[in-house]
């Protein structure tokens, strides 16, 4: 694992052989896996929660700055000597069919989610979350937003 980085790598990750030696190598800091609580009889939820009930994974990479395209840039006046930057990577594995919405959930501002979620509440009567879209004046999912049910 010495060459640089990328997607495929940071998925072999998960592999136990290939986390001991990222480990051993000092390129995993650190690792926090949580498995999917996912039930489709508890949608929608009650309240908003903030993290969803996908599997995800926490990382912390230790890039080295030959790992880097164009080396590790940090901010004016702030040299540690350190030839190295710390990068968090969030991995979340939602369902095939619950993709649109994690990765909704998952992208832009905290303000642009709230936006999100307030204007399908307030404005449309439905309710948004990582996990779907549901019509809440006739309790139950948009058409489309999750299927075979």
């Amino acid at each position: 694992m010495s060459t640089p980085l990328s997607a495929g790598t940071q998925a072999l990750l998960f592999l136990p052989e290939r986390r001991r030696e990222a480990e051993s190598e000092g390129i995993l800091l650190y690792c926090d896996h949580h498995p999917s609580t996912f039930d489709i009889n508890n949608l929608p939820g009650v309240s908003f929660e903030a993290m969803d009930h996908f599997a995800k994974t926490f990382l912390i990479l230790r890039l080295e700055d030959r790992q880097v395209e164009g080396g590790v840039q940090r901010p004016e006046g702030q040299h540690d000597g350190r030839s190295w930057r710390a990068v968090r990577v969030d991995v979340v594995a939602p369902p095939m069919e619950r993709y649109a919405f994690a990765l909704l959930g998952w992208t832009g501002s905290r303000q642009f989610e709230r936006d999100l979620r307030r204007f399908a509440r307030k404005e449309k009567r439905m309710l948004l979350d990582n996990h779907g879209l549901w019509d809440k004046t006739k309790s139950r999912p948009i058409a489309g937003a999750l299927p075979n049910v």
